[in-house]
């Protein structure tokens, strides 16, 4: 089974902002199956008066447009990718990523949501970096034409967020 991890690389947060999308092209014959999605604040800066930043996770039927294109197998550490867990897995042509899309990405379905503590000296913002925000819920099924964008709530936090989407590709049988 061919594993990828798409990184988002380090995102500013605002209220209500698209932070990432990934996205299965129409017609692509197979189904990404979403494993596990981390959210990590960044905790290497000084942040104060912070409060939790929710993020909502949703189904799309759309890609999103603007913002960022995400990259396939680069060695950036700081930037987005998305990598190939096995490193003889095959290129994603029907797969994209956007960081901070500002259209497009319509949401059919809200499937669930996590809060983010950006304090650097709270213990919890370490700890989120190991929960997997769909828990019991995984996997999220992608089909053709559908994907998952990942928005920040109405209330505005401070910092900056990365997210990692671990996900991998079968067949799908309705092609």
């Amino acid at each position: 089974m061919n594993k990828y991890i798409f990184n988002t690389g380090e995102i500013t947060g605002g209220a209500s902002k698209l932070m990432a999308d990934l996205f299965n092209a129409t017609g692509s014959g197979q189904n990404v199956i979403v494993e596990a999605i981390y959210a990590q604040p960044k905790t290497d800066v000084a942040v104060t008066g912070a409060v939790s930043a929710r993020f909502d996770i949703s189904r799309t039927s759309s890609a999103g447009t603007s913002g960022t294109s995400v990259p396939y197998a680069t060695a950036t550490v700081t930037g987005s990718t998305i990598a190939p867990l096995d490193s003889r897995s095959p290129d994603l042509s029907t797969v994209t990523a956007r960081i901070a899309p500002t259209a497009g990405a319509t949401i059919t379905t809200f499937l669930t949501y996590t809060y983010v503590f950006p304090e650097e000296t709270n213990a919890a913002a370490f700890a989120t970096n190991n929960i997997n925000i769909l828990r019991e819920n995984a996997p999220i099924i992608l089909h053709p034409g559908q994907g998952l964008l990942i928005q920040q709530d109405t209330v505005a936090s401070v910092n900056s967020y990365s997210f990692q989407i671990i996900f991998s590709l079968e067949n799908d049988d309705a092609s």
